[in-house]
């Protein structure tokens, strides 16, 4: 099992002319929600710390919103100027918030987080 942490990463400017992210699944698990999303025929689970606070817009099913996604292979440490990503890392369970998570494999092949969600809300575009 392997544990990292998403905090700490620079945000990624989205371009007001991308298309949007489509949330088709919700899922709570643990201390996290996995929120599952498709643009332009990829598909994107993002995982988000639940939250108390309720801050902006509530994510819902069907609705398109502007994700500033970092995925979990660009978050992933770097030795002597090589990046460290498991072999099999679709067969990895990952720990976020002590919450155990898979990635899905199929159509989803990485785990996303978002600087604009915080637990089920939507914070805006950055």
């Amino acid at each position: 099992m392997l544990t990292f942490s998403p905090f700490g990463y620079s945000q990624k400017e989205t371009n007001k002319h991308d298309s949007c992210y489509k949330v088709y699944k919700i899922k709570p698990i643990g201390n996290c929600y996995q929120i599952y999303a498709k643009r332009d025929g990829e598909y994107f689970k993002i995982i988000s710390k639940k939250d108390t606070v309720a801050v902006g817009e509530k994510i819902r099913i069907g609705k398109c919103y502007l994700f500033n996604l970092k995925s979990r292979a660009e978050l992933a440490p770097v030795i002597d100027g090589v990046k460290i990503l498991p072999m099999n890392y679709l067969d990895i369970t990952y720990m976020y918030w002590g919450t155990p998570i898979k990635i899905d494999g199929d159509k989803i092949t990485d785990l996303y987080f978002a600087d604009n969600i915080a637990g089920l809300y939507f914070t805006g575009s950055k």
